[in-house]
C-alpha cells in the first residue's frame, strides 16, 4: 500500500465548492481537474478560457498548492499543457491512445491524398 496513490477527480461546481476540504483529507494524495464534466457543471461546456471554468480551476490550483498536493489535467496540445504547467499544475496528461491514433492516421491520409493529387 505504500505505492498506491489516490486521486481525487474535481469535475462538478460542488466539486469545486468543497475543494479546500476534499484536499486537506488524509490520504489524498492529489487532485485532477475532469475539465470537460467540469465546464458541463458550470453551464459552460466546452469553454475552457470562459472566466467561471477560469475561476474555478483557480480555486483547485490554490488549495492544491495551499496544502502541497499534485495537480493534474489532461490536455490535448502542447502548448495547452505548458501553458497549465505555468499556471499551477504539477502533472499533465497528454491526449488519449484513441486520440493520437486518430490524429495520425488522419494526417497519414492528408498526406496520401494530397501525393496521389500532385
Amino acid at each position: 500500500n505504500e505505492r498506491v496513490v489516490y486521486f481525487v477527480k474535481v469535475e462538478t461546481a460542488r466539486g469545486v465548492e468543497a475543494v479546500e476540504d476534499i484536499v486537506a483529507v488524509d490520504g489524498v494524495d492529489g487532485l485532477w481537474i475532469g475539465h470537460g464534466d467540469l465546464s458541463v457543471s458550470l453551464g459552460h461546456p466546452g469553454e475552457f478560457d470562459h472566466p467561471d471554468f477560469v475561476a474555478a480551476c483557480d480555486r483547485v490550483i490554490a488549495a492544491c498548492q495551499a496544502n502541497a498536493k499534485p495537480l493534474g489535467r489532461l490536455v490535448d496540445t502542447v502548448e495547452e499543457g505548458l501553458a497549465l504547467c505555468r499556471a499551477g499544475f504539477t502533472f499533465i496528461g497528454y491526449s488519449a491512445d484513441a486520440w493520437i491514433l486518430r490524429d495520425g492516421l488522419g494526417r497519414a491520409i492528408a498526406d496520401m491524398r494530397r501525393g496521389l493529387n500532385r
